[in-house]
């Protein structure tokens, strides 16, 4: 499996490589070996997602809870809460039963953005039976293979998941060690499963699923470029809308010091519940981006010059810990709003 975050787009975000360590742009040798063979599902489209389900732990006593629903960007969004009472602690979605023929191509490419958990990419296979109706789907149900993944808080990936990398078959959770490798001219259905024994809501956003031909890397994850998804999706979270970087044309000096306080509050409102529920990373990504967009965004007469080498600094420091990094990421914002109300 290799993990390629998706390339950069606002020129802004092309240069944090310099702030963020660890994230600069590296070659990416696996994907100059593939190309895309053909798009399986491409949630643009609403009537493919109608053909997804949900199916949770409720069958076994279980509490935990899955949801199906579409992204105004017209993405599959799967979401629910993980919960291990009752033996309980999977929640998943299953695509509707096809005819694809995958046996010409080497593995799926799925491109999705997450919440920093593990997530397992499955498909359930036909059995050999010539039936139909109920009995042909609980006979595709039966056998499984699976590969995991792990997501990056708030981040677009590309995911590359060789069929020879899948799992061996499984029979209602019980490896089977006698059966055959994956047959990819046996799979019946994809899916996605969250089964990481972690309670608390998750969110897996899913905006294709494709297959490719060549040979991919199944080495560790690579990252090959810096995301500008984060900002993207704060934005789109907090309801502001995208606006080109600063120039020095007039503005209304009192109406930008009031949307930068909406901004940085709105920001602030998003984090807080993140890190009081232990989600220290996903807290540093909102309150990243938040900054990162305020030096994108803002001009000389709201920003000095001091203040933007101050932002620019906590940015690049190096923190261990997730938790004190959202603290020092914290303390930069509530002095920007201080400023900004004088």
């Amino acid at each position: 499996m290799i993990i390629l975050l998706r390339a950069v787009s606002l020129g802004v975000v092309a240069a944090t490589a310099a702030l963020l360590p660890g994230k600069e742009a590296t070659p990416a040798p696996a994907a100059q070996d593939v190309k895309v063979d053909r798009v399986i599902y491409d949630f643009g489209n609403t009537e493919e997602a109608l053909r997804w389900r949900t199916v949770v732990d409720g069958v076994m006593g279980g509490r935990s809870t899955g949801q199906i629903s579409t992204t105004g960007a017209g993405n599959l969004l799967f979401t629910g809460r993980l919960s291990l009472e009752n033996n309980g602690g999977f929640s998943a979605i299953r695509s509707a039963a096809d005819s694809v023929d995958y046996s010409h191509a080497d593995g799926f490419i799925v491109k999705v953005r997450g919440d920093g958990r593990t997530y397992r990419f499955d498909a359930l296979l036909r059995t050999g039976r010539e039936s139909s109706g109920d009995a042909y789907r609980v006979g595709v149900e039966q056998w499984r293979v699976w590969q995991e993944f792990t997501t990056r808080a708030d981040e677009w990936i590309e995911v590359y998941l060789p069929f020879e990398s899948f799992s061996k078959p499984t029979f209602y959770g019980t490896e089977m060690p006698i059966a055959p490798e994956l047959d990819p001219a046996r799979i019946a259905r994809l899916g996605f499963m969250l089964y990481d024994k972690q309670p608390g809501p998750f969110r897996l956003e899913i905006a294709s699923i494709s297959t490719y031909r060549g040979q991919a890397s199944t080495a560790a994850p690579e990252v090959i470029a810096v995301s500008d998804s984060r900002l993207d999706r704060l934005i789109e979270r907090l309801d502001v809308p995208s606006e080109e970087p600063y120039t020095d044309q007039p503005r209304d000096a009192a109406a930008d010091r009031s949307e930068l306080n909406a901004y940085l509050g709105a920001a602030v409102s998003r984090g807080v519940p993140l890190f009081n529920h232990g989600q220290h990373g996903a807290c540093v990504a909102v309150y990243e981006t938040a900054l990162l967009g305020v030096l994108h965004l803002c001009s000389s007469d709201l920003l000095t010059e001091s203040e933007r080498e101050h932002v620019q600094h906590v940015l690049g420091d190096s923190w261990h810990d997730a938790a004190d990094r959202a603290w020092a990421l914290r303390e930069v914002i509530d002095e920007l709003l201080i400023m900004s109300s004088l």
